[in-house]
């Protein structure tokens, strides 16, 4: 739907919907099981407090992902792909960050993928 079209319909009377918090509608679900008396409040506390880290769990994003490089001289990813590397112990320099088509993959014991944020719309 175009701006011009949302307007239009926002000009007739209609109005958006209204956006739903999903802690609210959580906790309506939770109210709803211990309303209809299926577990005691002390369960319903207990399972609100795992379901609530369990939701944040999933939303957290780590920055780097480390994956184990299996020694060999070929590259595991695209020539392009921007990357951190970690080198053998005997290594003069032990982090590099880059593009994965300039790295010596032999010598390299682990990598992680470098993702740039999306861009703002």
């Amino acid at each position: 739907m175009t701006n011009e079209e949302r307007e239009a319909l926002i000009a007739q009377g209609w109005t958006p919907p209204v956006a739903v918090d999903p802690d609210l509608a959580e906790a309506e679900t939770l109210w709803g099981i211990w309303f209809n008396a299926y577990e005691t409040p002390l369960e319903l506390a207990i399972k609100a407090i795992k379901r609530g880290r369990e939701l944040e769990r999933a939303e957290a994003k780590p920055g780097l992902v480390w994956v184990k490089h299996d020694g060999s001289a070929k590259s595991p990813i695209a020539a392009c792909t921007l990357v951190v590397v970690k080198f053998v112990p005997s290594a003069k320099v032990p982090l590099k960050v880059g593009p994965a088509e300039y790295r010596d993959w032999q010598d390299i014991t682990h990598y992680a993928i470098i993702t740039p944020p999306a861009e703002d719309k």
